[in-house]
């Protein structure tokens, strides 16, 4: 009998679990469908002469957060960075004065009491339900977008609340990406092998691939919740309804990002503020100039305007960025903008999106599939952490959870 536990993913979970295991001696195989590791965590090294990460920049809450540790580890360089130092606001073509600046501000960190308020809320309420009236609301619920990648009316209060912030918000020069390939390496990854079935009812788990099947004592699914919606990868016999209900409960949110080399004698390659600006009240775009301290500017669309950019094709993200910047710097700025690269998260088709958020209602869903399936079929991801959701820092934890709840059952 195989006593090989196979893990699906080379994501953040997928090597946490990977690396766990092996530390106890187990025999692991891990299928990768695409070419290099890192999941939703890739850093491109050369579109823009700087490291640049296509998903997870920031290690939130570092704190708590494992990824902290890794980053140590390997004797990184590290810049604390504050997100959330939001000075410049520029809403339907107009800066907003100073006065106008504390009232959308104000109107902003009403978010933020939100576990609060839950005390007084029933149920399971959308975060919809507590953003604040005009002239400010229709502004501020892009705030959520950019935060969980789904618009108020998709988005759990519950869970919404329940992300632990605790001190340290770090972002890496080299890129948080690159952090993961090097903690790849020399594991037993396959690439460009996706798994394409798992028979979980046979003993041994039977693991079907396009190059034929593998036998497991157990399997560590890590894909996104959405490839998992999709039906990309199948299970025999069917997952269980509260299996499949979790699942749904959990869709993949849109994080898209536009960046720019820019010169390095530029206002843009400065570090400095967080730069918002709504051309109108359905649209917003966040702005960070000099990210990562390198001569690189990035701007940040989420929820249904990044979806609705994607959908447009690629270039329209870049446009309403460039038009941002020549909002808050004036049309002379452009000469100061070189290459650019734009992600599609939505359309890549081993993530089909950015990070779950829960839908109004289903707070409990990601303990539910962190359950998993009698502990021989078993689910990791940052979809099924309980507070440390949508981060690179809740993937690689739950990959240990998930590792650590194989090795509970072997002794």
């Amino acid at each position: 009998m195989s006593r090989k536990v196979v893990i699906i993913g080379a994501g953040a979970a997928g090597i946490a679990a990977t690396r766990c295991l092996l530390a106890e001696g187990v025999k692991v195989h891990v299928l990768e469908a695409a070419a290099v590791p890192g999941g939703r965590c890739i850093t491109d090294t050369t579109t823009l002469g700087h490291p640049f990460d296509r998903g997870g920049s920031w290690i939130h809450s570092a704190g708590i957060n494992p990824i902290a540790e890794v980053a140590r580890q390997q004797g990184a360089a590290i810049i604390e960075d504050n997100p959330g130092g939001l000075r410049a606001v520029v809403a339907e073509r107009q800066r907003l004065t100073e006065e106008e600046f504390e009232a959308y501000f104000r109107a902003w960190r009403h978010l933020a009491d939100a576990r609060d308020r839950l005390n007084n809320a029933s149920g399971d309420p959308a975060m919809a339900a507590f953003v604040p009236g005009e002239p400010w609301g229709p502004y501020v619920r892009h705030v959520i977008a950019l935060l969980s990648g789904v618009d108020a009316a998709a988005c759990s209060a519950e869970d919404f609340s329940r992300f632990e912030h605790a001190p340290g918000e770090w972002l890496l020069p080299q890129g948080q990406g690159s952090l993961l390939a090097a903690a790849a390496h020399g594991l037993p990854i396959t690439y460009e092998t996706p798994a394409l079935r798992i028979d979980y009812g046979s003993e041994p788990i039977r693991v079907h691939t396009r190059h034929g099947e593998i036998e497991a004592a157990a399997v560590i699914v890590t894909v996104s919740t959405a490839v998992l919606a999709a039906g990309k990868l199948t299970f025999d016999p069917a997952l269980p309804d509260h299996l499949r209900d979790a699942i749904a409960g959990l869709p993949l949110g849109l994080l898209n990002k536009v960046g720019f080399a820019v010169r390095e004698d530029s206002p843009l390659a400065i570090p400095g503020p967080v730069l918002m600006h709504h051309g109108c009240a359905d649209e917003a775009i966040m702005i960070r100039p000099g990210f990562a301290h390198q001569p690189v500017v990035c701007g940040f669309v989420g929820g249904g305007f990044a979806d609705a950019l994607e959908r447009e094709g690629a270039g329209a993200a870049t446009a309403v960025c460039r038009d941002a910047l020549r909002a808050h710097y004036g049309g002379t700025i452009a000469r100061d903008l070189g290459a650019s690269l734009e992600t599609a998260w939505r359309s890549h088709p081993w993530s089909l999106g950015a990070y779950s958020a829960a839908l109004p209602g289903h707070s409990g869903a990601r303990a539910i599939l962190a359950a998993g399936v009698d502990r021989r079929l078993l689910f990791a991801g940052e979809a099924t952490d309980p507070t440390l959701f949508s981060s690179v820092g809740g993937a690689w934890r739950s990959g240990v959870r998930a590792a650590e709840q194989y090795l509970a059952t072997t002794g």
